[in-house]
């Protein structure tokens, strides 16, 4: 036990000793990734489109909900004046307009969610460049994402000059859905 402590104190003194000597030398950067994918300009954009998109398409969606429930409605008061073979077909044909208009919308939605998938991807790359330009600029040997840092000094985030420079850059970033 007091091996262990004594080698955890040599330990964190070369740690220090090394790293302080060093700290010129050695440039970190920090930066806040999830953050610049929210709250920036285009972020921010690309949300408003999609709550757009999601409106546009839950009112289209129920539009065609209430069709199919005063189509259902219909085919219940004539079922007794049909014969059982005409109502059956007819039921038939209303089931397979129920799993059409199901599969439209599903794939309206998974459209909508590649679009945002696609949106976003376009903004992480931006982000990446801009902080690569700043790499360069600066010099910095590493850029680490702030989620993996539990303590570090102010002076070595960069997320601010990051978005000044992603706003300045790019306000919207364009979803880009197939037509259907």
């Amino acid at each position: 036990m007091r091996f262990s402590v004594q080698f955890l104190v040599l330990f964190f003194s070369a740690l220090f000793l090394f790293s302080t000597a060093s700290f010129a030398e050695t440039s970190i950067a920090v930066v806040d990734m999830k953050w610049l994918s929210s709250e920036s300009d285009a972020a921010k954009d690309i949300r408003d489109q999609i709550k757009e998109h999601r409106e546009a398409l839950q009112k289209e969606f129920s539009s065609h909900e209430k069709i199919l429930m005063d189509t259902e409605q219909k085919l219940l008061k004539e079922k007794a004046d049909l014969a059982p073979e005409d109502f059956s077909e007819k039921k038939k044909a209303f089931e397979e307009k129920i799993l059409s208009t199901r599969k439209l919308f599903q794939e309206k939605r998974t459209n909508l969610d590649k679009a945002y998938s696609t949106a976003r991807m376009k903004l992480r790359k931006e982000i990446l460049e801009i902080v690569a330009d700043i790499v360069e600029e600066e010099n910095y040997l590493m850029v680490v994402e702030r989620g993996s840092v539990v303590i570090a000094q102010k002076e070595l985030d960069i997320t601010k000059k990051v978005m000044d420079r992603l706003n300045a850059k790019i306000k919207k970033i364009k979803l880009e859905l197939d037509n259907g």
